[in-house]
């Protein structure tokens, strides 16, 4: 938590500073330009980094609740992780960079749609950032790197891997689910870590976000530590009734979808969750596990006892 006194060291720094100045720009040892602050009280939502900035630094954009366009010259060369990222607030309207535009001389990065990249020895791509705001995001097949943070602040319901088909569901009720499984992007030189993305599966209540987070992961367990996948699918079998409860309140069908698709109505548990689905007024549900159960568990051998 930032300090009384250290905003009011701030405002001095920058009152020493020339009239109307945005960007503070420093040399380092090598003699490289690098853009080191921007100045967090100018309210101003567009700016182009000075041609001849080589570097980006970290901390660059901390405090940056304006700024909602960059443009990036062809002379820079690096860009610290996490650093872009840093733009943006706590309140509605101060997301952080909405746009960004790289110079068609740059070697080093350029965009695509709603992502930066940077160029790798090898041809591969590192996702720098994402600006976007689509509902469903794809890390494509030819990113071998993903930077901290490169999602910070991104709202998205699915997440997808061009270079395996996967594509796994994300909480879409609770704000600090979704920062907490942000982080996963680029954790330990992973594209994406799940460590917290499954042991979410296994804490708090059942709902319809949850579940389809479950199904997800049951039918795509990629990394997927085979004990973690055990327990998560004994929970689905376990509270099976108050999922299909959770389902029916949220009026989710395609959740229940995606129950029958996991493997996790059995022959064993098929007519119990059709009790409960008899005793809602789901009836689209009702039909379809029951349509289910003659397709998938019918005894189809002749019976040819009196």
């Amino acid at each position: 938590m930032i300090t009384f006194q250290e905003i009011d060291e701030e405002i001095a720094f920058w009152e020493q500073q020339p009239e109307g100045t945005y960007g503070y720009y420093e040399t380092d040892n090598e003699g490289r330009k690098t853009l080191a602050l921007l100045n967090p009280f100018d309210e101003r939502e567009a700016y182009s980094i000075e041609e001849g900035t080589e570097i980006i630094s970290e901390g660059t954009f901390c405090g940056q609740t304006y700024l909602k366009k960059l443009h990036i010259p062809a002379s820079v060369r690096c860009i610290a992780d996490g650093a872009l990222s840093n733009a943006g607030g706590w309140f509605e309207g101060q997301r952080g960079l909405e746009a960004v535009s790289v110079s068609e001389e740059n070697p080093f990065f350029f965009t695509r749609h709603d992502y930066l990249y940077k160029r790798l020895e090898n041809g591969n791509r590192k996702l720098v950032l994402y600006f976007g705001d689509s509902p469903e995001i794809t890390i494509s097949e030819t990113v071998e790197l993903i930077a901290k943070d490169a999602f910070k602040g991104a709202s998205f319901k699915r997440l997808s891997f061009a270079a395996n088909g996967f594509s796994y569901a994300f909480p879409q009720k609770h704000t600090y689910f979704m920062e907490v499984l942000q982080k996963g992007f680029g954790e330990g030189g992973k594209k994406y870590d799940f460590s917290e993305y499954d042991a979410l599966l296994l804490r708090d209540h059942l709902n319809a976000d949850r579940i389809q987070m479950i199904c997800d992961r049951l039918n795509m367990p990629w990394n997927m530590d085979p004990q973690i996948r055990m327990k998560v699918r004994e929970r689905m079998e376990n509270e099976l009734e108050d999922a299909l409860k959770a389902l029916v309140k949220e009026d989710a069908f395609p959740q229940l979808w995606a129950m029958s698709e996991a493997g996790i109505f059995t022959e064993e548990n098929i007519d119990a969750a059709i009790d409960v689905l008899n005793h809602s007024e789901q009836r689209e549900m009702l039909h379809y596990l029951m349509t289910y159960k003659n397709s998938h568990f019918a005894d189809t051998e002749p019976d040819f006892e009196i």
